[in-house]
């Protein structure tokens, strides 16, 4: 009869008495934590300045009142242009970041306004990398948001799913 000793630490150690064990053991010890690696989430690692010169180029004055009674498709449409070079600049746009940029290049408009385009915004960005993680061949997207799920897959701003990891390492194989 065999008995190993195994475990993370000295402290916590327990003993196999058979090779099945030791395999499940070991399988769930080396493929979990890659599970937990592949979930990462994306961060916000550019400042509201770099943001405010995309902002002045491509949105100098607040939106129509039109626009917040879109859908959010019709939204991306609008703003692809903006949205693009958000993601591009930032993995995660979150509301604050583009209504502290807002507030910069729109010094006078109310800040109801600035946040609710913010909102708006973020909401977008959101949609587009929420269809990235499922969209397949994105046939049933609508142009713009196809053109920028596009734009996050050949960008690095978006981690890897598991599934879509096997799905690579598969094309690999054959």
């Amino acid at each position: 009869m065999q008995e190993l000793l195994f475990g993370w630490k000295k402290q916590q150690s327990f003993l196999c008495n058979s090779r099945k064990q030791i395999f499940i053991q070991l399988f769930w010890l080396r493929s979990i934590p890659a599970l937990f690696v592949s979930m990462a989430r994306r961060s916000n690692n550019a400042s509201p300045e770099e943001l405010i010169k995309v902002l002045s180029l491509l949105q100098k004055k607040p939106p129509q009142s039109t626009f917040y009674s879109m859908t959010t498709e019709q939204q991306i449409a609008e703003k692809e242009d903006l949205l693009t070079e958000m993601i591009l600049l930032s993995a995660r746009p979150t509301t604050s970041w583009v209504s502290a940029a807002l507030k910069m290049v729109w010094q006078r408009s109310e800040v109801e306004n600035i946040d609710r385009f913010a909102k708006a915004m973020t909401s977008c960005s959101q949609l587009c990398f929420q269809k990235s993680l499922q969209a397949s061949t994105g046939s049933k997207l609508s142009p713009s948001v196809k053109r920028i799920v596009q734009t996050i897959l050949r960008s690095s701003t978006r981690p890897l799913s598991t599934g879509e990891k096997i799905r690579r390492s598969l094309k690999r194989v054959s």
